[in-house]
């Protein structure tokens, strides 16, 4: 096998590997790889997301996925970690072989890929335009100052499942979740005042306020009374 070191982005390298049909891996430095199939994405792993196997092991009935659900979760499993893989600024080095051996799931292009990245990248920006939380430790606040919230399914096993010391890939992992899945989630309940700020990110100034003006919510760590609630909310949509 021959290596191919280039100080390409992963993305001009799959292009090039795409136009040479090349089947091998393509190394992200200390990211992960994505595995190439004549010139096409057919695997990945990364760090920042749950493996295909963390996906399946979580499934209700991963036996009775069948082929077209096999394909599903392997294509969620590949874009997840290709949404880390292409936005990484490091150079990546080819290495040709044979196929991985859970190739034959899905094959993906690569402009697909790119294309997948940037709707995702959009959808979490539109949450909230800020990257600050997205690989620090998930926080819940204790008080909340909103009379409701509506939580999906996700953001509430966020929620339920925030001990101060996972980052939302460490909960998807853990929860054999997407972790686009989680970001999004995360980014949804900074917006909505649910998480701490990370404890290194930057103190906002905050505006002047004079007696008679309404402050702000104090906000503390959450408390075992609102995981319970929470943790009943759940049970009730089984």
């Amino acid at each position: 096998m021959t290596g191919d070191r280039t100080a390409h982005s992963p993305v001009a390298a799959l292009r090039e590997l795409e136009g040479r049909r090349a089947t091998g891996v393509l190394r992200v430095r200390d990211e992960g790889a994505l595995h190439i199939v004549e010139g096409s994405v057919a695997y990945a792993e990364c760090r920042s997301a749950p493996s295909l196997e963390h996906l399946l092991a979580a499934a209700p009935a991963p036996g009775a996925l069948g082929e077209a659900g096999m394909e599903a979760v392997a294509r969620l499993a590949l874009h997840d970690a290709a949404y880390f893989l292409l936005g990484s600024e490091d150079g990546a080095e080819f290495t040709e072989g044979p196929p991985h051996r859970l190739a034959h799931l899905c094959r993906i292009a690569p402009d697909e890929l790119v294309a997948e990245r940037a709707r995702r990248a959009a959808r979490l920006d539109e949450a909230l335009p800020s990257a600050a939380r997205d690989h620090a430790p998930v926080v819940p606040v204790r008080r909340v100052g909103r009379q409701r919230v509506v939580l999906t399914a996700v953001e509430a096993e966020i929620l339920l499942n925030a001990d101060g010391r996972r980052a939302p890939a460490d909960l998807a992992r853990d929860l054999g979740r997407s972790a686009f899945d989680c970001l999004l989630a995360v980014r949804r309940l900074a917006a909505a005042g649910m998480l701490r700020p990370p404890q290194d990110a930057p103190v906002p100034d905050l505006p002047v306020r004079r007696r008679g003006e309404t402050e702000a919510p104090e906000w503390e760590p959450v408390g075992h009374e609102v995981l319970l609630r929470l943790r009943s909310g759940l049970e009730g949509l089984a």
